[in-house]
């Protein structure tokens, strides 16, 4: 079992939306920005992590996001140590 979360703050200029995966005590956050004049929205970032610890960060272009984000939750099917 575990939570997946959306949140989108439209009120900003950028548009940012963050998808937040939660299983157990890991979690994958990908971020990306929805207005298409900032150079910003042709990226997509990923943060994985554990408990209150960050074990990756990583920036894709957005062409590449589709596999990195099932590179990043690849985590989340690994078992904890």
């Amino acid at each position: 079992a575990g939570a997946l979360t959306l949140n989108c703050t439209c009120r900003l200029g950028l548009m940012p939306v963050e998808v937040t995966a939660i299983r157990g005590n890991r979690y994958v956050v990908a971020k990306f920005y929805l207005n298409t004049s900032s150079p910003r929205s042709r990226k997509v970032f990923f943060i994985v992590g554990e408990g209150g610890n960050v074990l990756q960060r990583r920036e894709v272009d957005v062409g590449d996001a589709e596999v990195a984000a099932y590179e990043v939750l690849k985590y989340m099917e690994t078992p904890a140590v």
